[in-house]
């Protein structure tokens, strides 16, 4: 039977002795401590059992042998000359056989078979049991183990295993040295493991008595057991003895019983240097901060550090209510945003910075928002597999007004549950971060529920919050499969029976942390159908990730006088100091600015640390400038890029030439077949024929003579098109445009803004063109690529004024002459210039923005993997 009890049974009996050593080893080693000493443990064990002519593993049946270094981090550690060494020697079987053992021990030495080391002196064998271990006045409810070599398993992940794992090594630990089995159940009821404090540890070697690689991984470090401890302490005391883990060898499993459960957040919440760095990144990211800083008046960052630390300190210190704003939703439902004053920011960030990295390996893969490592695209990588798997139903849900309805009593136990309990300081710290009132309209609030949104905090503490939610959701469905963005979430399923079941669980765990789902967001969808999930569209026919700047949206800023900064990565739009708009910076690909506009350095730098570009426009409506990032990585793919570039013969730069402008033709052929009207055939024929005349062109100027004439001609065609005469094409006029001029300037504006974006975010040099003579002082090759995809444009000019979406009404005369649209309108033009790019358009092709994107990609191949250059233009039937 197993053994059961609050005590160990009393009959056990093991050995223990220590030896004092002394390194000699002249020249350096490689190999680790515990692997020189497990080497003479082995090297003994081997003396005797050839002393009893047996082999060693019938020795290793009846004698078992683990060694530790106390006190020490040992895996790393090497052999140094004149170092000495405690070893304490734990053996496990009968008396004789172990004072057997301790006599080859001493051999070795005295026999000079181990030359690196001397023996200075061997302890008497001790036989313990049980009842003869002291019992540390140890706590009943928070106890620590300090593991200082890697406590390994074979199962579970790395450092994260849970309680009925941990007993099941120990019991197993007990089952091998004593060869009885143990039953622990009974004594760890009210007991749970906070695994989240060690770190994984990994060493290789190369043993000389064995081929290949071994590996002496797993958790070192403060491994955390919280509860009802009483009925557990001396099994603990009794581990501490036999190490943990499921690997005798090497001294693997050593740790420590910590007579106090130590704090494990104190070194570094009120250090100073911590805070300057804190604070430095404060006044980096957050615009609102730095100004702060500015009126205290001389922008000393060390004064700000001084008065943050003494009011951390301050156990009496009342936070300064936050500012609260309230922006409209696009259901018109109002949403409040909160801004930290600058002590409370530098706090709040202090806080997230301490506890992410340990929160971060609580929570499960399933939670995907504000985590670093994974991303909207980790989501859709997740929702392809599952696809592929037979996935064939998604539930698609959403928390009804999240973060104002978190329980704060309940996260507080949550904080207090997974935070050592000597980091009472940190607990104190996080209350009050929470509990911070704001000042909306004039009138202070006190905050009894709910999370400030615009606290770099929040997030962090909101997947906390619902990571119960998660583990209880996947533990009643455990073939589903989830993928939750904050307070959005899907779960995906192979029956549809399925479906409503794991609707119904959803909502009742999430009303057991005081949540709801929101009625008008739950759906429930074949995948065939087809769902959108974080801006993405996903169905049966989905057989690939979409590209990542396909996973983002531009931002157009239309408005003059606006002013753009950042608040950590969260892009706020201001009007004469009133918040107009908060953005998340990663949902947005590029941003484009089309009118007077300032913006912070601030925010430059964030849009560069995130990949997104800033394309910049005269009020004429012309590209002037775009700010991109800058990489060793976008450096190597524009030198090699150039080098081919400029290896290319006269010939080769002609065919590519003549290639863009065959396919600018093809489009407006396209376009026209689409639009049949009497005669269209003798221009038809008229378009084929100049393709032919570019075919045979002998020059780069030829080609471009040919383009501009097929120009003309379309152009004067689009007229047949146009319903409305007041938009008829007289002459294309840049300088000075009427109305249809300046439609199409502002559309081709956009189009080459977002293919100049495009390009640039490969790396590619847009100044090395085909078509367009290089060497200009205007991006070449974003125009030739343009010229692909002119027509396209054109169709959505010629639709939004037959539609009467623009009229004559909608545009202003302007300082120096000419037409322009007015803002109004020009909102108007980028809505539907954006569904143009993102809406596939009848006939096969994919949407322009996709098409922009791979044509991009197929120029990098073609410059950096010597691959054949691809046309991705409309009416090709291109499917990516």
């Amino acid at each position: 039977m197993p053994s059961s009890s609050l005590r160990p049974p009393p009959h056990l009996r093991w050995h223990r002795i220590t030896a004092e050593l002394v390194c000699n080893r002249a020249r350096g080693s490689q190999q680790s401590l515990l692997s020189v000493f497990e080497a003479m443990m082995k090297q003994t064990s081997g003396q005797l059992a050839r002393h009893f002519h047996c082999s060693k593993d019938h020795l290793a049946t009846q004698l078992k042998i683990i060694f530790r270094l106390p006190h020490r981090y040992a895996l790393k550690h090497l052999p140094i000359m004149n170092q000495h060494h405690r070893l304490e020697i734990r053996l496990f079987g009968s008396r004789g056989l172990a004072e057997q053992w301790c006599e080859q021990f001493c051999h070795l030495f005295y026999s000079e078979q181990v030359n690196n080391y001397h023996l200075l002196r061997l302890s008497e064998l001790n036989t313990l049991a049980p009842d003869r271990l002291s019992l540390p006045h140890l706590p009943h409810t928070e106890v620590a183990l300090e593991f200082f070599t890697p406590f390994f398993q074979r199962k579970g992940q790395r450092e994260q295993i849970d309680l009925p794992l941990f007993i099941t090594t120990l019991e197993n630990r007990l089952g091998t040295l004593f060869n009885q089995p143990f039953d622990l159940s009974s004594v760890t009821e009210e007991v749970y493991l906070v695994p989240w404090y060690w770190r994984y540890e990994k060493h290789e070697r190369q043993p000389k008595s064995q081929p290949g690689r071994q590996y002496l991984n797993g958790a070192v470090g403060r491994l955390y057991l919280k509860g009802n401890l009483q009925p557990l302490l001396r099994w603990l005391v009794l581990a501490e003895e036999v190490q943990l883990g499921s690997k005798l060898g090497f001294g693997l499993g050593h740790f420590e019983l910590q007579p106090l459960s130590p704090p494990y957040f104190a070194p570094t919440l009120f250090n100073p240097a911590t805070l300057n760095h804190i604070t430095h990144d404060a006044l980096e990211r957050y615009d609102d901060a730095a100004e702060a800083l500015a009126k205290i008046g001389d922008n000393n960052e060390q004064a700000l550090v001084d008065t943050l630390l003494e009011q951390m300190r301050d156990t009496d210190h009342l936070a300064e209510p936050h500012t609260a704003y309230l922006l409209e939703r696009p259901d018109h439902s109002p949403r409040q945003i909160e801004r930290l004053h600058l002590h409370e920011l530098t706090l709040h960030l202090h806080l997230n910075r301490l506890l992410q990295p340990i929160f971060n390996k609580l929570f499960t893969p399933d939670s995907i928002g504000y985590r670093k490592g994974y991303s909207r695209e980790t989501a859709a990588k997740r929702i392809h597999q599952a696809i592929e798997a037979g996935y064939r139903f998604v539930v698609k849900a959403d928390i009804h007004d999240f973060f104002p309805s978190i329980d704060l009593n309940r996260l507080t136990l949550l904080l207090e549950r997974h935070i050592p309990a000597a980091d009472s300081e940190l607990l104190r710290l996080l209350q009050r971060a929470l509990h911070t009132g704001y000042r909306l309209g004039g009138i202070i609030h006190e905050r009894s529920n709910g999370l400030a949104q615009g606290s770099p905090l929040s997030p962090l503490l909101a997947n906390l919050y619902l990571d119960e939610f998660d583990r209880a959701l996947c533990t009643a469905h455990p073939t589903m499969r989830l993928i939750r963005y904050a307070d959005d979430f899907i779960c995906l399923v192979k029956e549809e029976f399925q479906t409503e079941q794991v609707l119904a669980s959803a909502e009742a765990i999430l009303a057991d942390i005081g949540l709801t789902l929101a009625p008008e967001k739950s759906e429930i969808h074949p995948i065939q159908a087809g769902f959108r999930f974080l801006g993405i569209d996903f169905g049966a026919d989905t057989n690939e990730e979409p590209p990542a700047p396909l996973l983002k949206k531009p931002l157009y800023v239309t408005t003059p006088g606006y002013f753009l900064g950042v608040t950590g990565d969260v892009l706020d739009i201001r009007h004469q100091g009133k918040l107009v708009e908060s953005l998340p910076l990663h949902r947005i690909s590029e941003l484009i600015v089309l009118t007077h506009a300032s913006f912070s350095t601030s925010m430059v730098r964030k849009c560069s640390e995130l990949n997104i570009p800033i394309a910049l426009t005269m009020q004429s409506g012309y590209h002037t400038l775009t700010i991109t990032p800058d990489s060793g990585r976008y450096q190597q793919i524009a030198y090699q890029q150039a080098i081919k570039y400029h290896n290319m013969s006269d010939i080769d730069k002609l065919a590519l030439a003549k290639s863009f402008a065959c396919a600018k033709i093809a489009t407006y052929r396209y376009l026209f077949r689409q639009r049949y009207r009497t005669g269209l055939n003798e221009l038809l024929d008229k378009l084929s024929e100049t393709i032919g005349s570019i075919e045979a062109a002998e020059s780069v100027n030829a080609v471009r003579g040919y383009e501009g004439i097929a120009a003309r001609a379309c152009f004067a065609e689009l007229n047949h098109h146009i319903s409305n005469p007041e938009f008829h094409i007289t002459k294309r006029e840049r300088k000075n445009p009427d109305r249809i001029n300046s439609l199409l300037n502002f559309g081709y504006y956009l189009l080459f803004s977002r293919i100049n974006l495009t390009i640039k975010a490969m790396g590619l040099n847009p100044y090395l063109g085909f078509l367009h003579e290089s060497g200009q002082r205007y991006e070449t090759l974003s125009c030739d690529v343009e010229e692909l995809f002119r027509a396209r444009v054109d169709r959505l000019i010629i639709r939004l004024i037959n539609l009467k979406t623009i009229t004559e009404a909608d545009f202003y005369e302007r300082e120096g002459g000419g037409l322009r649209l007015s803002r109004e309108a020009t909102q108007r033009f980028v809505t539907h210039f954006e569904r143009e790019m993102a809406t596939p358009p009848r006939g096969g092709d994919e949407s322009m923005g996709k098409l922009i994107h791979a044509q991009a990609v197929a120029l990098r191949s073609f410059f950096t993997d010597d691959k054949p250059l691809l046309f991705f233009t409309w009416g090709s039937g291109w499917r990516l």
